[in-house]
């Protein structure tokens, strides 16, 4: 009855370790994979004073190991105030990625260049595709530098409704 009750244990102990190693290794796999993006997880900032001109920020949501989900905010100061904010997904690859988006039907569309370089983001407008959405000259041309790296977890739309990432 004692090596029975030894062997029992023995067994439980073996499984237990097989389990918390098949456990830590999914985990580290899953960790890898997100790692990729979420590294450049957070809050990037350009201007600071909308009173003394154009200012945004962007938030940077890992989805998985090659997409991002982005929220922009901008606003380009006095005397108009025009905004404009966009959430949408980009395919990163080598710290950078390409946004494409002609939902509307306009003839030029939104097409950026965006390079995630360290603690910043650059957007570049490129074939002079404006078409963003956005009021009158807004652009998200910039760079935006890090503020936060913490992974956003939502953001409030300008007309005040909360949408969360992971959702």
């Amino acid at each position: 009855m004692k090596n029975l009750l030894s062997l029992l244990i023995a067994i439980q102990f073996a499984s237990c370790t097989s389990s918390q190693k098949n456990n830590s290794s999914q985990d580290s796999v899953l960790y890898t994979e997100q790692s990729k993006t979420a590294a450049l997880a957070g809050t990037y900032y350009y201007g600071g004073d909308p009173e003394k001109g154009p200012m945004g920020n962007i938030m940077i949501y890992p989805k998985d190991d090659t997409t991002v989900l982005f929220n922009i905010d901008l606003n380009i100061g006095p005397p108009s105030y025009n905004s404009g904010q966009l959430f949408d997904t980009l395919i990163v690859k080598n710290n950078q990625a390409i946004y494409v988006n002609n939902k509307d039907g306009s003839d030029g569309g939104c097409k950026w260049e965006v390079n995630f370089l360290g603690d910043s983001i650059t957007i570049k407008t490129v074939d002079n595709a404006y078409d963003c959405g956005f009021g009158g000259n807004v652009s998200a041309d910039g760079s935006y530098s890090v503020s936060d790296r913490q992974i956003p977890k939502y953001f409030i739309t300008m007309e005040g409704d909360t949408t969360y990432f992971n959702k």
